[in-house]
This record gives structure tokens, C-alpha cells and sequence, in this order.
């Protein structure tokens, strides 16, 4: 099922357009209430957030975009085109993350019907 096909079913589901660009990392975080008495929040912090965060806000309208390490768990799942050797915001090092094309693998089709 290609990107298309899914924000189809999005679409007539929620009769509305849905058009955002998406960011997925996975790793180690902090999790839990941060702050002080007076305020207070859940949240999620460190590196694999603000790695997520970044390829967010690359991603274009209706794109997807993936790291390393969700490439590598999701293996035969997925058509993605890699774009080697990123800079971004926040890390020392390039990166290499993918654009996802194509949803390959059956489970994760069943679930989107």
C-alpha cells in the first residue's frame, strides 16, 4: 500500500485532510514529570527525541521520514530512499536517515485496514 493509499483512508475516515510531514527515531529516552512544585510536565527527553524532532521538521508535507535505527528494525517492511550524510540542528556528526516510499510488509498493511 503506497503513502497515497493510506492518507486516502485517512481522509475518507476523518472527512477532513490530513497533510503533515512525520519524523521517526527510536532509542534511549528520559521519560517521566519534569519541572518544578509549580509546573510540571510529562515529557520525553534526550537525544533520540531531538533526533526525531529534527527529521520532523524536515519532512515535507505527507512525508515520512525515518532514522537509522528504524530502518534497520523495520527491514523489509518498508521501500525507503536513504539520504546519506545530514546535517542537523543539535548533532555534531551527519546523519543518515531515509525516506519512506512503500509499506511492504503485510502486518502492518492488515493493520491500516
Amino acid at each position: 500500500m503506497a503513502k497515497e493509499a493510506i492518507m486516502q483512508k485517512v481522509n475518507e475516515e476523518n472527512h477532513t485532510g490530513l497533510h503533515i510531514g512525520i519524523g521517526i527515531n527510536s532509542g534511549e529516552v528520559i521519560l517521566g514529570n519534569i519541572g518544578s512544585e509549580n509546573r510540571q510536565e510529562y515529557a520525553a527527553i534526550g537525544d533520540t527525541v531531538n533526533v526525531a524532532a529534527r527529521l520532523s521538521g524536515i519532512a515535507k508535507r505527507d512525508m515520512i521520514l525515518i532514522s537509522e535505527s528504524v530502518m534497520k528494525a523495520l527491514e523489509g517492511k518498508v521501500a525507503a530512499k536513504l539520504i546519506p550524510n545530514q546535517k542537523i540542528k543539535g548533532k555534531m556528526t551527519k546523519i543518515n536517515f531515509y525516506v519512506v516510499k512503500s509499506l511492504l510488509d503485510e502486518e502492518i498493511l492488515k493493520w491500516l485496514s
